[in-house]
């Protein structure tokens, strides 16, 4: 059995084996793109994550500030309506006590 290639064999096979060559290469830096977009597109979701919980994060804050403010407000409120009550009531009393007089003496 002849295990020597001919002189065009041995063209033929190297212009082969340089085609492949090319093609693994397009291949590689297809794949190297491809692993760049990946890696690009999870970093921009990680930011869109982050900015996610940053604003959430705003928000709940915001919320609190407006809830302790609406909390404050109900204080002030509760204050302003006691200080209304005593004042009324104060005033009554003053009505109560020009109307019975002191010192009223019942006769034996």
């Amino acid at each position: 059995v002849n295990t020597q290639l001919t002189k065009q064999e041995d063209l033929q096979l190297r212009k082969e084996l340089s085609d492949l060559a090319k093609q693994l290469n397009k291949l590689y830096k297809i794949l190297l793109k491809q692993k760049y977009q990946v890696k690009t597109l999870r970093e921009e979701q990680f930011e869109k994550c982050d900015e996610e919980r940053a604003l959430k994060t705003q928000n709940a804050v915001k919320r609190a500030k407006e809830e302790e403010s609406m909390d404050a407000t109900f204080s002030d409120i509760l204050l302003m309506y006691e200080k209304i009550l005593s004042h009324y009531g104060e005033q009554m009393m003053k009505k109560k006590e020009k109307i019975q007089p002191k010192n009223l003496e019942l006769a034996p």
